[in-house]
């Protein structure tokens, strides 16, 4: 963070209290500004900075599971890998890519949208986009941390302030 080769995510409105961090990379800063982002994503850049402005304020996120839809983050598999991606699920959605530093504490890698993650072959147990996604946030983390591991835990609660879990919005 030091070398500048991650940027920080300060909310652009809203208060000035940030009880989460999130530092994205270049390219994925680029994204959330509709000058710089490419052109599948400039239109939708200020929903996505809307939706990081959120999770630095501290709001309160929904974290889902393995097939939860509903839910603004969640982890991928395999969970060891701890990459987890952050949710925005309007036309079109759009998946970050990230691993946590420490609690409460965010390094988003790489960003895509839906569309492109789906091959024109692909299966619930095939989606060689995805992985090939988490391969490349697996790769970015080494470069930048070289010689950290990412945070890992438990539950939720190890991860992350003020959320709720996906399948307790269905009770």
């Amino acid at each position: 963070m030091n070398e500048k080769s991650l940027i920080e995510v300060i909310p652009l409105l809203g208060s000035q209290a940030r009880p989460r961090s999130l530092w994205t990379t270049k390219h994925v800063f680029d994204q959330l500004d509709p000058q710089t982002a490419e052109d599948e994503l400039s239109v939708h850049a200020g929903r996505i900075r809307r939706k990081l402005d959120r999770i630095v304020a501290g709001k309160r996120l929904v974290v889902g599971e393995r097939r939860d839809k509903d839910c603004d983050i969640k982890r991928l598999d395999p969970a060891k890998d701890e990459v987890w991606e952050i949710r925005e699920r309007d036309h079109p959605g759009i998946r970050i890519f990230f691993r946590f530093v420490e609690k409460d504490c965010i390094a988003a890698m790489n960003i895509r949208t839906i569309p492109d993650l789906f091959s024109a072959v692909w299966s619930a147990l095939y989606w060689p986009e995805w992985r090939s996604e988490i391969r490349l946030c697996k790769a970015r983390w080494r470069t930048l941390f070289v010689n950290y591991q990412p945070h890992s835990g438990v539950n939720v609660n190890d991860y992350l302030s003020n959320t709720i879990a996906a399948g307790d919005l269905r009770t």
